[in-house]
């Protein structure tokens, strides 16, 4: 399997950066896009989560920003939110090519995350927020999987 450039991303913080990839969300947000993504198969208990998000705001692959329109409730804790930052999106990206096999192909999983990513990232702003050498791999990595399913 081809190197990571960014090998101690954990399946938990793979999943916190692919619930981010499509808008800001807070924790318990994380939360709940994580399991409902996952099927339940990923529980992140809350120490976890803020240990996981502290280190991404760390390595700047995620940053606070404000509460969406209408998404902060009044009288209540203001809740804190997260973004994936330029830096986040390109390790996202690496972190999902690097899950295609040796022999090039991608796992269906895999195909489907970075297709969704792809996705999110041009209504968001175009390829100009990725490396625009990530943003070809993932257009092969699309292209492999839309001729994966062609021929399925």
């Amino acid at each position: 399997m081809p190197s990571s450039a960014h090998p101690d991303v954990t399946p938990r913080t793979l999943e916190i950066l692919l619930a981010l990839a499509d808008r800001r969300r807070h924790g318990y947000g994380i939360r709940q896009e994580v399991e409902q993504r996952t099927g339940g198969q990923v529980v992140l208990r809350s120490g976890t989560l803020y240990e996981v998000i502290q280190r991404l705001e760390g390595r700047a692959w995620i940053e606070p920003v404000s509460a969406p329109e209408g998404e902060q409730e009044s009288g209540g804790p203001e809740r804190r939110f997260y973004a994936l930052t330029d830096e986040g999106r390109v390790a996202l990206a690496d972190e999902l090519g690097r899950l295609q096999g040796d022999d090039g192909a991608v796992s269906d999983q895999a195909a489907r995350q970075l297709v969704g990513v792809i996705g999110r990232t041009l209504a968001q702003g175009g390829l100009d927020r990725l490396r625009i050498g990530e943003a070809a791999r993932l257009d092969r990595l699309r292209f492999a999987q839309v001729s994966d399913v062609d021929r399925g």
